[in-house]
């Protein structure tokens, strides 16, 4: 990140504490010194610690905070005396308390899972108590006790309690299976709960992501948009692959736009890509879903451990931390067609199609194509298939491919760091 708000064109790569990166949050906190806004980026370590770091500012070193945390806590955004805080819980142990001056582990504060402020009153989910949902009106947090905290129960079948959300002026509950409404008289301060939505599938907790007027989340086989009062499922052409595999461990964040799922994916081709060649890997594709236009990309190989956005006025980013060999690191997206300075397999694979004629023999006797850098072209019918080599170029190339069969399948195959392949049509006649 750039160690200047002057000067964002010049980066340095963040100094790490530790040797492996559990989990990400991005926090923001107003100077009243300085009189502006400060923004960092915060993960825990290997060594049970908070490590953070100032995203425009020099960092000669890793600062890092101590903690009690057995396990990889849960982290929330939140308010304390005024400021700008956030909250970390562990399943077992206290919550610890992070502002621009205070540092502090409170052991018999709430462990606070998910929090958010609507009606006046802070609203939070509880480790161990996830049947029902706490609310207070005491805005510290940290001195919260039975006397100052109520709670609403429910006891119907949509399973526990995961992710409590301010949207929309309501306040929503995620669920195992469902989501739940929370509305106020408010004449009488007193609350009216009313179940919005009820699947069979699991939702994922980590998968719970808003953008605009809408909140996406994956649930069982697919990926889900809510508006507040209805849910809509997405139809993508991966939906069968997704509804494979184990994704209790995916993660997910909304950024410009577009909504980045990192999972566990099973392509069922006998394959294995990057980070598929370990044994213990957790997850090995980022699927990244364009909310307008519905279109899907998907970077197979990485195992990442959770994302991130980096939000700020200055220079945006979706971050990510990672299992397996790149566990040591903190890395970006980018749109260089590299895992860590090693350049991606790129593939695309078209439909299998009967070029409309399905009781018609063809012949498919050219191909065009304009590439800039060296690819495989792989044209395949019923009846057999033909593998071109392309040599980049900037002018439009024509390959003769001549080629027999009722149906056919184009493939494209490159191995550099950026590809970009256009212009590319099929010419065929009628046997």
């Amino acid at each position: 990140m750039p160690t200047s708000t002057y000067n964002l064109d010049s980066e340095e790569v963040l100094s790490l504490d530790g040797n492996e990166v559990y989990a990400l949050w991005s926090f923001k906190w107003y100077s009243s010194v300085a009189k502006e806004n400060r923004y960092y980026i915060v993960y825990f370590n290997d060594l049970n610690r908070l490590g953070f770091a100032n995203l425009f500012n020099t960092r000669p070193l890793a600062l890092f905070a101590p903690t009690d945390f057995t396990s990889v806590p849960v982290g929330n955004k939140t308010r304390f005396n005024g400021d700008d805080a956030m909250v970390f819980s562990g399943d077992i142990d206290g919550l610890y308390l992070m502002t621009g001056s205070i540092s502090r582990m409170y052991e018999d504060a709430p462990k606070v899972m998910s929090i958010c402020w609507q009606f006046d009153k802070y609203f939070a989910i509880v480790a161990g108590e996830q049947a029902n949902l706490y609310y207070s009106d005491n805005k510290d947090i940290t001195t919260w006790t039975d006397q100052t905290m109520k709670q609403i129960v429910f006891d119907d079948d949509k399973g526990k309690l995961n992710k409590v959300m301010a949207f929309n002026d309501y306040v929503y509950v995620f669920r195992d299976f469902g989501i739940s409404k929370i509305s106020i008289y408010s004449t009488k301060n007193l609350f009216d709960v009313s179940g919005i939505y009820q699947c069979d599938s699991f939702i994922y907790p980590g998968t719970i992501a808003s953008s605009g007027d809408k909140i996406y989340f994956l649930e069982g086989s697919g990926i889900y948009s809510f508006n507040g009062s209805s849910t809509t499922k997405i139809n993508l052409d991966c939906d069968e692959l997704l509804n494979k595999t184990q994704k209790h461990n995916s993660s997910a964040v909304c950024f410009e736009g577009k909504y980045y799922l990192a999972c566990r994916y099973d392509f069922a081709d006998g394959k294995s890509i990057g980070c598929e060649n370990e044994s213990d890997y957790i997850n090995n594709v980022l699927i990244i879903l364009d909310l307008v236009s519905k279109k899907v990309n998907l970077v197979r190989g990485v195992d990442i451990r959770q994302l991130c956005v980096l939000n700020n006025p200055y220079k945006s980013k979706v971050v990510a931390c990672f299992n397996g060999g790149n566990k040591s690191f903190i890395g970006e997206l980018t749109k260089d067609g590299e895992i860590f300075e090693v350049a991606t397999n790129k593939e695309w694979t078209s439909v299998l199609s009967d070029l409309d004629t399905p009781d018609k023999l063809k012949k498919v006797e050219y191909l065009t194509i304009k590439t800039t850098t060296d690819c495989q072209v792989k044209v395949e019918s019923d009846r057999g298939e033909k593998i071109v080599e392309v040599i980049g170029s900037d002018k439009l190339q024509k390959l003769q491919i001549n080629l027999c069969g009722r149906e056919f399948k184009v493939s494209f195959l490159a191995t550099s760091k950026e590809v970009n392949i256009s212009n590319v049509k099929l010419g065929y006649s009628i046997i």
